[in-house]
């Protein structure tokens, strides 16, 4: 039982009790199962429970900003929020059903689960009756919903007889999980908002990518427009943030979380060297990538002078090598600053963001027991490892997705490759 005093206007609903209970069956106990000899282990799990979390960027009690009036001097406030007396925990009740294995002398062992997760009061932005004073406010009104898979699996291919025989096991995990919003009381008031990747949309998952379908680039009269396509099937040119653009017109183009993820894990010993490596895939899931690459630049002048920006981006020269100018937007001299529309939200930046990273390859020894006494120590180990050697990507921009913003499309630092050499002495 917490009873937080974070809330503070009403103590009805600074209780939560977070429970849970479960129970197990073990099968290997029953006479059924005891006649597979290959059956070491058998076990059936299931649980309920109830969660709770706290969001302190959110107070029940009413703030303001305090401020001095620019032209009297007199000190000012601005009213943020409202006073909230019904501002409570979020919850999560979670239905999780599972088995756990071991087979032909732990071989094969692993577990499989399945489980349901139900977010409610989640605070969420709420619209409200205007004449409250607040057109919108964040409140516990939201409702989403998680259900997944887990499966883990171990295996002993080969099992060593001694140091100098060969063994070969593997680690296998696999997740899969959506996410759904079922419940939010907020529609966008404009086309603009709704494509803002926090924007909570009933019926997408909670991190959705939302975009307007690109038409190109449109000349007319020396200015260029990132036209798109409306709902009604038709070409426009208008500026997005204005009021033609409307809710109606975006597309949803995927989840920013990955729907699966899964990780590998083979081993090799033999004769006391130990060489394993680590595999990572995640996928299901998309991102925007190189958006610089519709991005202008230029003015009166000409382009920036170098020193005042870190680097131009390659995908400037496109506009330039095309003899076709609308198929990329204008760069150079006056180009830059006749283009209406924004980028960043085009359609065509929308990748997939799967990927498969081969994350370390580690070899180890360690060394005979006999030599090990010799010197006087109880064990002696050396290991070397290798680090981020691959990344296969599904999209064909050749974009490694962690060093990526998914959001923006920005290109971040990606993690060096590196090695590193250790030797372990137990005296």
């Amino acid at each position: 039982m917490d009873k937080t005093d974070l809330f503070g206007t009403d103590p009805e609903f600074r209780g939560r009790p977070l429970w849970s209970v479960g129970v197990s069956w073990n099968l290997h106990n029953e006479s059924f199962v005891k006649a597979c000899k290959w059956i070491d282990a058998l076990k059936l799990r299931a649980s309920y429970g109830l969660t709770g979390n706290i969001d302190q960027t959110v107070s029940s009690y009413l703030t303001a900003t305090i401020g001095v009036n620019s032209i009297t001097g007199d000190k000012m406030a601005t009213l943020n929020t409202p006073p909230n007396d019904h501002l409570r925990w979020e919850k999560t009740a979670s239905l999780n059903f599972g088995l756990d294995f071991s087979l032909w002398r732990n071989r094969l062992s692993g577990s499989i689960d399945w489980y349901n997760k139900k977010g409610t009061d989640l605070l969420t932005t709420t619209d409200l009756d205007p004449t409250t004073g607040w057109s919108q406010l964040t409140i516990n009104n939201g409702e989403a919903l998680n259900r997944g898979v887990e499966l883990q699996l171990n295996g002993i291919i080969l099992r060593p007889v001694n140091r100098n025989s060969l063994g070969i096991r593997a680690l296998l995990n696999f997740t899969y999980n959506k996410n759904e919003v079922t419940k939010v009381n907020h529609q966008p008031t404009s086309g603009s908002e709704a494509l803002l990747y926090y924007t909570l949309h009933e019926g997408y998952p909670i991190h959705s990518l939302f975009a307007y379908r690109f038409a190109g680039m449109v000349n007319e009269d020396n200015i260029q427009y990132f036209s798109w396509v409306g709902a009604d099937g038709q070409i426009h040119t208008s500026d997005i943030n204005s009021e033609e653009f409307t809710v109606d017109d975006i597309v949803y183009c995927g989840e920013l979380d990955p729907k699966y993820m899964a990780g590998f894990t083979p081993e090799i010993s033999y004769a006391g060297f130990t060489l394993s490596a680590m595999i990572s895939y995640y996928g299901g899931h998309y991102m925007r990538a190189r958006v610089e690459d519709w991005s202008s630049d230029g003015n009166q002048y000409g382009y920036y002078q170098p020193g005042e920006v870190d680097a131009f981006p390659s995908a400037y020269l496109n506009y330039w090598r095309n003899e076709d100018k609308t198929l990329y937007p204008a760069n150079g001299y006056l180009g830059g600053q006749n283009i209406v529309g924004d980028y960043r939200y085009i359609d065509t930046s929308v990748v997939p963001a799967d990927y498969i990273k081969l994350r370390n390859i580690v070899l180890g020894y360690e060394f005979p027991r006999k030599l090990c006494q010799q010197i006087g120590v109880n064990t002696l180990r050396m290991r070397i490892q290798a680090n981020n050697l691959a990344t296969w990507t599904r999209n064909n921009l050749g974009v490694d997705p962690e060093a990526n913003n998914p959001t923006t499309g920005i290109n971040l630092l990606s993690t060096p490759r590196s090695y590193t050499m250790s030797l372990s002495i137990n005296f």
